[in-house]
């Protein structure tokens, strides 16, 4: 995360700026037994790459704010807030599933407000049986 300030008048008043920002990832790749298949597929049936499948994901994510800060008080107005987030899990190979979805937040002054989340999913998703 950062943050930092710039005083005027740093008796009375100061303008602020926060904000942080980060990311990641995670995977694992596992190694079946022939036995396994998905739930609704027969036993037998083919899956992954010769029974190697890989799940994971990939993630994101900002956030900033700046006001104005009253010295006196410490009472805080925020002109400008915003937050981004975004997320990528797969599934694959054999059959491959991918989910994201990404929400972003906005305000301004307190009089401007918006929030919106979206999402997508394709493929086809495998709940893993052995047996």
């Amino acid at each position: 995360g950062f943050n930092g300030s710039v005083y005027f008048r740093e008796d009375k008043w100061r303008i602020y700026g926060a904000g942080g920002a980060g990311m990641g990832f995670d995977m694992t790749l596992y190694k079946y037994a022939s036995t396994t298949h998905c739930a609704g597929t027969a036993a037998g049936s083919e899956f992954g790459a010769n029974y190697w499948y890989l799940n994971g994901q990939l993630y994101a994510y900002i956030g900033l704010e700046a006001g104005v800060e009253r010295m006196r008080d410490n009472k805080k107005w925020a002109i400008f807030s915003g937050s981004a987030a975004a997320l990528l899990q797969g599934k694959l190979p054999n059959p491959s599933y991918v989910y994201g979805g990404m929400n972003v937040s906005i305000g301004i002054m307190g009089i401007l407000e918006l929030e919106k989340t979206f999402d997508f999913e394709f493929g086809e998703n495998c709940d893993v049986v052995n047996g």
